[in-house]
C-alpha cells in the first residue's frame, strides 16, 4: 500500500515542490494551504505521515501539532520550519521531529522514511 502523506504550508511553491518530490519517491501527497484545509481533510483520510510549516494561517503550526496529537497521539508528525529554534521549542516536541527547510528534499524525505520504519 502506497504511503499517504498530508503537507500543510501555506507557501504554494513548496507544496508543489513537496508534492512532486514525494510523489517520485513513491508517496501519495495531498497539499493543505492552512491548518483549517488540514483538519478538514483529517475528517476523511488517514495519513501515514503529517508535515506541518510551523507558521501557516489559521494557527500557529505548533497549535495544529497539539490538535494532531489530540486526535491521534501515534501520529507521526514532522514540523518542517525555516526556524532551526524550532529544534529545541518543547511546544514543537508532539512532531518529534523537526526539519529545517532548504531547497533540498534530503532530510525531509529522509525524516519520512525513519516516521515509516518507526509505524511499521
Amino acid at each position: 500500500m502506497t504511503p499517504k502523506m498530508l503537507v500543510v504550508d501555506d507557501d504554494e511553491n513548496l507544496r508543489e515542490l513537496y508534492r512532486l518530490e514525494l510523489e517520485a519517491e513513491g508517496y501519495n501527497v495531498d497539499p493543505a494551504a492552512d491548518a483549517y484545509a488540514a483538519i478538514e481533510m483529517l475528517q476523511h483520510t488517514c495519513y501515514d505521515v503529517i508535515i506541518v510549516d510551523a507558521r501557516i494561517p489559521g494557527m500557529l503550526g505548533i497549535d495544529l501539532l497539539q490538535k494532531l496529537i489530540a486526535l491521534n497521539r501515534h501520529q507521526p508528525l514532522i514540523l518542517n520550519t525555516s526556524y532551526r529554534y524550532y529544534r529545541q521549542n518543547f511546544l514543537a516536541w508532539p512532531a518529534s521531529t523537526c526539519v529545517v527547510k532548504s531547497y533540498s528534499t534530503n532530510e525531509l524525505k529522509q525524516a519520512i522514511k525513519s516516521k515509516l520504519e518507526a509505524k511499521a
